[in-house]
């Protein structure tokens, strides 16, 4: 009978950890669903579009995105709102999951210049999600995209 208690107690810990970390999960995807996009800028009319794909450092951790800035300093120049810049920097990213998502964003953006500032996470972010990727990778790549492992 011991046995069946300790048992019993070692699986309601299990599914308890289970079900907080699940729950933390979805809370922090609907707050992050929530949070404004700091990254997108105006959807007015611009005769040029500029595409920034990269990692935090293009996404704007730690201070205004160089996206943000590049569009300011443009318009500034031009003294009108001749250029749009779209910020698609992901925090994290690597260089092989930007090129998995680069076609979408070319498709989405129909952009007249790209600018790729990438790399810094490759040494430490090695994932690539591919159809024949071992089981462990594909575990990795999704436990590496949860907001509860960032």
């Amino acid at each position: 009978m011991h046995a069946r208690t300790w048992t019993a107690r070692a699986l309601a810990l299990l599914l308890g950890t289970l079900a907080l970390v699940l729950t933390a999960e979805a809370a922090l995807q609907l707050a992050a669903a929530l949070r404004p996009d700091h990254r997108t800028t105006s959807d007015a009319p611009a005769r040029y579009t500029i595409l920034c794909e990269g990692d935090s450092f293009t996404y704007g951790i730690g201070g205004i995105s160089f996206p943000e800035q590049l569009e300011e300093l443009l318009n500034e120049r031009v003294g009108r709102r001749a250029f749009r810049v779209v910020n698609k920097g992901v925090p994290g990213l690597n260089t092989a999951m930007l090129a998995d998502e680069l076609e979408g964003h070319l498709r989405e953006t129909r952009p007249d210049v790209v600018i790729v500032l990438a790399g810094e996470n490759n040494s430490w972010n090695a994932v690539r999600l591919e159809q024949g990727a071992p089981w462990h990778e594909r575990l990795r790549y999704a436990v590496q995209r949860t907001r509860v492992y960032k």
